[in-house]
């Protein structure tokens, strides 16, 4: 890739809007093989919610701030630290539960995503980070 070309592509991605949706982190219930030698094999009592979901104006960059916060130490959410310690990171799973379409949506998109948040949390059953 020549100069020309990346400063091209450099372009490209500072001009495209970052996606805004909804996203859930999803807890599997036995602990990995490295948090099973730091914590107790009893994973029913105490197990934190399996489930947690969020929104962000970018999601691409949200797995990567919530991972990190989480390696940390450092998450503000007390049951996902609580999880990501006792089953491990293997054990947590990032996936987007719904995009939204900012042009589509116009002025009304932060109410939107503030009602799909909330209509998500309760069809699962989640907790809200």
């Amino acid at each position: 890739m020549n100069k020309d070309d990346r400063k091209a592509a450099l372009a490209r991605y500072r001009d495209s809007a970052p996606a805004i949706g909804i996203y859930a982190l999803r807890a599997d219930r036995q602990p990995d093989d490295t948090a099973s030698a730091r914590m107790p094999q009893d994973t029913t009592a105490g197990t934190p919610p399996a489930i947690w979901i969020g929104r962000a104006r970018d999601l691409r960059a949200i797995e990567n701030r919530v991972t990190f916060t989480l390696r940390l130490g450092k998450c503000p959410h007390a049951s996902l630290q609580t999880a990501w310690l006792k089953l491990g990171a293997a054990a947590i799973r990032f996936e987007i539960l719904e995009e939204l379409d900012r042009e589509k949506l116009g002025p009304a998109l932060e109410r939107t995503l503030k009602e799909r948040h909330e209509y998500w949390i309760a069809h699962l059953g989640a907790v809200r980070i």
